[in-house]
């Protein structure tokens, strides 16, 4: 999933939505929810800021809705203040610590 910060309005709506169905949880107004987080972004609005977001490569395959998703990108990329990175699944590799 894709860090509140950086989410769009129709992500949040879709990802709250999926969460409410999905696990069988009430979320008493959706709308306040959303608009509490959508309010939050403001800070990466701040043109004195830069933030660096690292991502699992499991987001992209994690996908909410499609056309959300890449609307979702599209704005992320946009933005002027963020930059993201993506960590690889390299989970076969792991080994247990000794």
């Amino acid at each position: 999933m894709i860090p509140g910060l950086l989410q769009t309005r129709a992500y949040t709506d879709a990802a709250l939505e999926s969460i409410r169905v999905e696990k069988r949880v009430e979320i008493a107004d959706v709308a306040e929810a959303v608009a509490e987080r959508m309010d939050r972004q403001r800070v990466l609005r701040r043109p004195d800021a830069q933030f660096v977001f690292v991502l699992e490569e499991q987001f992209l395959h994690h996908r909410v809705v499609p056309d959300v998703q890449a609307e979702q990108l599209q704005q992320t990329a946009d933005r002027g203040t963020v930059a993201i990175g993506v960590a690889g699944d390299h989970s076969a590799g792991r080994r247990p610590c000794r």
